[in-house]
């Protein structure tokens, strides 16, 4: 396993920047911290949370991407701390229940998929989840974007759990620029509706405008108006960024930023290329917000740079809460040199070596075994050759899932069809739907 790679900002300012040490869960977290100032640390931080989906490993220039270009990521990362011992859920919904609950998706029932648009269930009401355990401490809650928690009945939406107002969409992804979300029932029929809103109510107007300008505007917004004097701050932005959109264009980008990158040799994808733009441009303007506006007071902007958030302790997010004010107060967390002992490419070796291991294939078979920091691919089997670490790590597996919760899926309900609803994505199982 590789130890954390910790920077320090030579200024107020901190990153830290977390990220997984294999290549196919592609997830990054980053954190911008407005360090406090002598006699201030007892007071409470504003919080940014910024949450970018899917966003790939090698897909930023820190980790050594050239086509792409990242250049106010990059700035986040390097001045900052980078800790690449980091495994998460490579899914939306797992990963959202881990971060807002502090519990594992098994713990929750949130472990088996995601939760598409027509399927009745959420994240389960009897959770406490992270705005909610802020509340009392007197934070202003706010949630931009992406949900993806549930959205069947009303309870199961932000404002009913713990945030004070939300601007974005409920579901999984949605059209860039009509915001209209579409679910694929067979190959010739689907299911579409529009899936913006502000707080419970439609967000026609937003039609035509990409999503990422949008989110980003509403986040700088918050950030603008908000009266630092009177309350802390939580903000949570959720990009769609850069997770795809509807089936049959799921590739979106504004046509300006893909005529940049094809002008400069990009000729694989210019679109892809062009879709990063506004997710790092907003990052910019994001963290400008943030220091302009909030950064006389105690600030910590958490940024997630790809799909999801790492499954933290499973006996919730109160001591987490607590663990993390602790830490901020004390000088030693921020003590660390930089360490350059890290690679940022993965060196995946040769795919296929002589007599080493045999074919993984365990949805049929044997459990297998990698040596993960000599294998970062898991190419190689290594089950036969060493049975008793496997038996070992397999009895120790069996432990965990035994403390696993029912799982919460439920199957497509037709009700939930937005011909129905006016075409509207809705709460479609409670007695009072909104509409505007």
């Amino acid at each position: 396993m590789n130890p954390a790679v910790v920077g320090i900002l030579p200024t107020q300012l901190a990153v830290i920047v977390m990220w997984p040490t294999r290549t196919t869960v592609s997830w990054v977290i980053a954190a911008v911290v407005l360090r406090w100032a002598a006699g201030q640390s007892q007071s409470r931080p504003n919080i940014v949370f910024i949450l970018a989906d899917d966003l790939g490993w090698n897909d930023v220039g820190f980790h050594g991407s050239t086509a792409i270009r990242t250049p106010n990521i990059d700035d986040l990362a390097y001045s900052g701390i980078m800790l690449n011992n980091y495994y998460v859920n490579p899914i939306c919904t797992p990963s959202r229940s881990s971060l807002l609950t502090g519990k594992y998706p098994i713990h929750t029932g949130m472990e088996h998929s995601v939760i598409l648009e027509t399927e009745p269930w959420g994240l389960g009401l009897d959770e406490i989840l992270l705005p909610e355990y802020l509340a009392p401490l007197g934070y202003t809650r706010h949630i931009v974007g992406k949900w993806h928690l549930g959205f069947f009945q009303k309870e199961y939406t932000p404002t009913y759990r713990g945030f004070q107002t939300h601007f974005g969409y409920w579901s999984g992804k949605h059209d860039y620029w009509s915001h209209f979300s579409e679910k694929y029932i067979s190959n010739n029929f689907f299911m579409t509706g529009l899936d913006m809103r502000l707080n419970m109510e439609p967000a026609h107007n937003t039609t035509g405008r990409y999503t990422t300008d949008l989110l980003t505007e509403a986040a700088t917004l918050i950030i603008h108006h908000h009266k630092v004097d009177e309350s802390p701050l939580f903000l949570y932005l959720s990009h769609l960024a850069v997770h795809s959109a509807n089936k049959e264009q799921p590739l979106q980008a504004p046509k300006e930023l893909g005529k940049i990158y094809a002008s400069q040799g990009t000729t694989y994808d210019g679109w892809w290329d062009g879709w990063y733009g506004p997710a790092e441009q907003g990052t910019s303007r994001d963290t400008s917000a943030v220091e302009n506006e909030i950064l006389i007071n105690n600030v910590w902007i958490s940024k997630s740079k790809t799909n999801e958030v790492r499954d933290a302790a499973a006996d919730g997010l109160p001591r987490i809460t607590s663990q993390v004010e602790e830490a901020l107060q004390g000088a030693g967390l921020w003590s660390y040199s930089y360490s350059d002992s890290i690679p940022f490419k993965i060196d995946c070796g040769q795919k296929v070596l002589p007599r080493m291991g045999t074919p993984c294939n365990p949805l049929h078979g044997r459990p297998c075994l990698f040596h993960v920091k000599e294998d970062p691919c898991e190419y190689h089997n290594l089950a036969d050759f060493y049975p008793d670490i496997l038996d070992s790590l397999w009895k120790r597996m069996m432990t965990i899932a035994a403390t696993a919760v029912p799982a919460r899926n439920q199957p497509h309900d037709p009700e939930a069809n937005p011909a129905k609803h006016c075409y509207l994505w809705s709460t479609w199982q409670s007695q009072e739907v909104a509409f505007s």
